[in-house]
């Protein structure tokens, strides 16, 4: 008898997925829609990024039979819950640049940036990472 416990389904997913990297790089390739392929929504939290719809505009996409207005948040880690002043300037300067432009600072020593188009992903984690901070378990 097998005493080990079944995989969850996002566990089978993490141990496919070549430490972490699944296929995100061809998920943000993809120009057919905003949105990531459906592994990749397990992985991606993982790389502290969260996909998301425009809730507002959903009903009218669908009569429209279009596919819901997707973006990204990305957030980003604090340890300690203290950045440096450019990196407060960096942050504000990302937020402006590549999502809606407004900044949520969160009570678990985050920051978050709402609104980023998937085109814009990998520029935003390239400004991140310039300046010390990270996304990576955030």
């Amino acid at each position: 008898m097998n005493d080990s416990p079944e995989l969850s389904q996002v566990e089978k997913i993490k141990l496919a997925s070549r430490g972490l990297r699944g296929t995100l790089k061809e998920s943000l390739q993809d120009e057919i829609t905003g949105a990531v392929r459906e592994d990749d929504h397990a992985l991606v939290k993982f790389h502290g990024m969260y996909e998301q719809d425009d809730r507002d505009l959903r009903l009218e996409r669908a009569e429209a039979k279009l596919d819901k207005l997707y973006s990204f948040m990305i957030r980003l880690r604090i340890p300690g819950g203290s950045i440096t002043p450019q990196q407060w300037i960096a942050a504000n300067h990302i937020a402006g640049e590549y999502s809606t432009g407004v900044i949520k600072i969160t009570t678990r020593q985050t920051i978050q940036l709402h609104g980023i188009p998937k085109k814009n992903i990998k520029p935003t984690l390239q400004e991140i990472n310039k300046v010390t901070l990270a996304t990576i378990s955030a």
